[in-house]
């Protein structure tokens, strides 16, 4: 609130809600979008269900986050390490996973976009103060993926450094014309 004055944004308001359960009346916006937030979801049907109805008829819906392989076997292995770090993180889903998502409330993909996001594993697996014990198994379960990429991470050593690459995709969904 306080940047939004500062920024001369009077007519900003905001209110703390449940995604599952948003506080707004039916076909209130022409956009709506989640950032970075869809893994941490219990049911992220519902809240894309949410999502849709306060989108107006013909509106875009948004949704940004990291994706997984889609290949099983990493996107699992993946999620172990994210669990390990973020134990409150629910799943970090495959594209098609969250595509068949967006479908299933009717919404149209217009667009998928991706960005990768290179990171030094030592300072992510830091910044949310997992515990060492977690941050052990975590490292070694991503030192396992440096021979063969069991994580679809792209896990390299770079200057004697432990990398990887998050990929993260924005997906652009037209909501349905309403009668």
């Amino acid at each position: 609130r306080k940047y939004a004055l500062e920024l001369g944004l009077a007519n900003s308001s905001f209110k703390l809600a449940h995604a599952e359960s948003l506080p707004f009346a039916d076909e209130a916006f022409n956009i709506v979008s989640c950032k970075l937030a869809l893994h941490y979801f219990t049911d992220p049907q519902r809240t894309i269900r949410e999502m849709n109805r306060v989108a107006k008829s013909g509106a875009r819906l948004i949704l940004i986050d990291r994706v997984s392989s889609e290949d099983q076997n990493k996107r699992d292995y993946h999620n172990r390490i994210e669990k390990l770090r973020t134990p409150s993180k629910i799943k970090v889903y495959s594209t098609s996973e969250i595509t068949d998502l967006m479908k299933g409330q009717g919404l149209s993909i217009l667009h998928t976009h991706y960005y990768e996001q290179h990171q030094d594993f030592e300072e992510w697996i830091k910044t949310t103060g997992a515990s060492e014990e977690n941050q052990q198994h975590a490292r070694q379960l991503i030192g396992s993926s440096l021979k063969e990429d069991l994580t679809g991470l792209k896990v390299r050593l770079e200057s004697g450094k432990l990398r990887m690459t998050h990929t993260a995709a924005i997906l652009v969904a037209k909501v349905r014309e309403r009668k």
